[in-house]
């Protein structure tokens, strides 16, 4: 069949569809979303899908059009958001060499600006989850010697996870260590998975001699990724092993750092008062080993968030990873996929530091969804020993409206609340006329 002409696009404005992108193929093939090919890209399609990511629409859309499912309007709408998006980004201005950004390479992207980002968002990312002593920051002059352990000890590519493009350059945890202290390498585990105890002997060495030992572990793209799922939260293989042998071992203070997406169940490190503290840094980008030195040593002072709650194992043993109720079920001990966040805006330490101050909102007694939602944020920088107040803006038609069973989007009237840590504030809603419309 012929799809009639694409509508000639408007370029007087500045408002464009929104270009969505699906693996439409995993919608029918995996989720079963509708009962043939065809009708899957007609939901897509009318859903105001423009471009799907793979070849299904190609495949299936024609024969949805002929079927009745869609219409070629509805069809060409798509095209012309798709190839308008083209146009704008200059696909169709002749040679791209000869455009404005035809010339960009490396050069460009690696510049000295863009490398330095690189390093403060690796910062800005790792989180501090233990430190007693505080055994952090440490020092050249009290560590002039320090082992670094673990299968991510070296980590490159694990750094940049997946969908990442190609780096400017790697510093890895031990290069990192390495420009503040001696170090002491001990890989510990020829991998992630740890399989077996070969290498712990020598991880085990350094720790003994060295004056401090820094643990590199977690995970990796093998373990956790697109289509890789994990079924429990502890480290994989005998990485655990390895942490206690090596802390008992150590001669100084020992640092756990986590590499990983999702959480890890370290409450073993967390009770263990050998380690003296817990770093997780996500997969930190190409600057990783620098930022996770930097923090170390003290150069930068950590103060980023989990983005996820992180469960103990048995946690799972009420809630399974493979079950997606989102409510609380007292009569099974299931206890929902909701959680507090704690959040002290005062800094007791002696350094100066920032903290991200998280506001929650919960709806009154009802049938809403959701029943506590985040509304606010704000990152505030608080000198050593001083508080500082932070105000937040609450839009109550934005912030407090929730969906009804019916997909409605409405503001209960009652008494919502405002979460922030562990205090509660408490905002009744009550409904007044203002006037009587007659016709």
């Amino acid at each position: 069949m012929a799809f009639p002409p694409v509508p000639t696009p408007n370029f007087s404005g500045e408002t464009f569809a929104l270009l969505g992108v699906l693996m439409v193929g995993v919608l029918f093939n995996n989720q079963h979303y509708t009962s043939s090919p065809e009708a899957a890209a007609a939901a897509v399609i009318k859903a105001g899908l423009d471009l799907d990511c793979g070849p299904f629409l190609a495949v299936h859309t024609e024969n949805a059009v002929q079927k009745g499912l869609v219409s070629e309007a509805e069809v060409s709408e798509a095209v012309a958001n798709t190839v308008t998006v083209q146009m704008r980004l200059g696909m169709f201005d002749g040679e791209p060499s000869a455009q404005p950004y035809g010339k960009l390479g490396p050069k460009d992207v690696c510049s000295t600006s863009h490398q330095e980002l690189a390093l403060e968002a690796a910062r800005q990312g790792i989180v501090l989850l233990k430190n007693d002593g505080p055994v952090l920051p440490l020092s050249r002059r009290r560590h002039p010697s320090v082992a670094v352990i673990g299968p991510n000890s070296d980590a490159t590519l694990t750094m940049i996870g997946n969908y990442a493009g190609v780096p400017c350059g790697y510093t890895t945890p031990l290069q990192g260590i390495g420009k503040y202290t001696r170090t002491i390498h001990e890989a510990g585990c020829g991998d992630v998975a740890c399989a077996n105890d070969t290498l712990f002997g020598g991880a085990v060495g350094a720790a003994a001699q060295a004056d401090a030992t820094v643990l590199v572990m977690g995970l990796d793209q093998s373990i956790e990724a697109e289509f890789v799922d994990r079924a429990g939260l502890l480290l994989p293989g005998r990485q655990q092993e390895l942490i206690s042998k090596v802390a008992s071992a150590s001669k100084g203070p020992t640092i756990l750092v986590l590499m990983s997406g999702g959480p890890v169940d370290v409450s073993f490190a967390h009770n263990d008062p050998r380690i003296g503290a817990i770093l997780w840094a996500g997969y930190p980008g190409q600057a990783g080993g620098a930022a996770i030195a930097d923090v170390l040593f003290g150069t930068h002072n950590p103060g980023a968030k989990l983005p996820m709650t992180w469960y103990p194992q048995e946690y799972l043993n009420n809630l399974p990873m493979t079950t997606m109720d989102m409510r609380a079920d007292p009569s099974r001990n299931y206890p929902g996929r909701t959680y507090r966040v704690h959040v002290d805006v005062k800094n007791t330490g002696s350094r100066d530091g920032s903290h991200t101050l998280l506001v929650f909102s919960s709806p009154p007694g009802g049938d809403w969804a959701p029943q506590k939602q985040l509304v606010a944020f704000e990152k505030v920088s608080v000198r050593a020993g001083e508080q500082r107040r932070v105000g937040v803006s609450i839009r109550v038609c934005k912030y407090l409206s929730v969906v009804d069973r019916l997909g409605v989007r409405r503001i209960p009237m009652g008494e919502h609340g405002l979460h922030i840590g562990d205090a509660r504030h408490a905002i009744s809603l009550e409904a007044q006329t203002i006037g009587v419309i007659r016709s």
